[in-house]
């Protein structure tokens, strides 16, 4: 079972994904930018929401380490929408591997901020 909270925006910025054997959580990020206003806002749940369609193309990854599945959509969603640092919504990113517990912070999983950043 997952769940996400709206904020004060009109959309939930937060996305999750839920495969078999991984799950990730993407907490777009409020986002001040020219970009929020309009028919179809770029805000930190748009680019949570591109990331997570990426994302789940990408998991659970068999035997992939989880930072380098993240990586690679974080890449492809900033040369798609030619997005840059300091000028783009981003989002925070946790993600776990299939295992016996339920906690995100058991070893194997990867936590990260993904502003479009990622070296090309």
């Amino acid at each position: 079972m997952a769940a996400t909270l709206r904020g004060d925006r009109p959309t939930d910025q937060d996305r999750y994904v839920v495969v078999d054997g991984a799950a990730a959580v993407l907490d777009g990020e409020t986002s001040w930018l020219h970009t929020y206003h309009g028919p179809e806002p770029r805000d930190g749940g748009w680019y949570a929401r591109a990331l997570g369609t990426a994302l789940t193309a990408r998991l659970p990854g068999h035997g992939t380490a989880l930072n380098v599945i993240l990586d690679a959509p974080i890449a492809d969603r900033r040369d798609a929408y030619g997005l840059k640092p300091a000028d783009s919504p981003y989002s925070t990113s946790t993600a776990a591997p299939p295992s016996t517990g339920t906690c995100l912070s058991e070893p194997g999983a990867t936590s990260a901020s993904s502003p479009p950043s990622v070296a090309k």
